[in-house]
């Protein structure tokens, strides 16, 4: 919103995609940390489903990777900005997001590695998020399809949870998207 959005807390700011407000959540948080959270909640690594081409997303390990492109501390807040509201050096995949999304969904905060045609055995994914955080989260996104950038999209027939944005494409306009799942509270999409 060009004219601003006025006071907002967490959940209104998550509503509305305020970039002010995550600019500046992300200078509190810092580069270091926030690029330590998005390794943990795996923005760096493949998910593991079962395609042979699974592209690595795009997440910087730590501030080393900007000291290596841009010389050490040749880099600026700028980066910290750009990433606080998911741009920059962060390229996700569909399915990662879908992987991270379930996980949001759950009680647990973990879901199972995605799968095509062949389930993986081995140990499924975790946020390592609290009930509390995962709760506050889940808030923020019915707030989203409720009263926010996706409001269009509300149903009276049961609560969704989601978030829209915008990727950036250097060969003509920017893609809106939308991920959720739904009914929020016990989520079967």
């Amino acid at each position: 919103d060009h004219r601003g959005h006025g006071s907002l807390d967490l959940i209104g700011a998550v509503a509305k995609s305020c970039d002010v407000y995550f600019y500046q959540l992300g200078l509190r948080v810092q580069l270091a940390n926030m690029l330590a959270d998005g390794v943990t909640m795996g923005f760096k690594d493949r998910t593991r489903v079962d395609l042979v081409n699974e592209v690595t997303p795009t997440w910087p390990a730590s501030t080393a990777y900007y000291d290596k492109v841009y010389g050490t501390r040749g880099w600026s807040n700028a980066v910290t900005l750009n990433l606080s509201i998911g741009q920059g050096e962060n390229t996700q995949t569909l399915v990662n997001m879908v992987r991270f999304y379930a996980a949001l969904a759950s009680e647990t905060g973990k879901s199972p590695v995605p799968y095509l045609v062949r389930p993986d055995s081995g140990e499924g994914f975790d946020l390592k998020l609290t009930r509390d955080q995962l709760n506050g989260l889940r808030t923020a996104l019915v707030a989203v399809v409720e009263q926010g950038t996706a409001a269009r999209s509300k149903t009276s027939e049961f609560k969704v949870a989601g978030k829209t944005g915008t990727a950036q494409n250097p060969h003509g306009d920017d893609h809106g998207w939308f991920i959720g799942f739904a009914p929020a509270e016990k989520p079967e999409i």
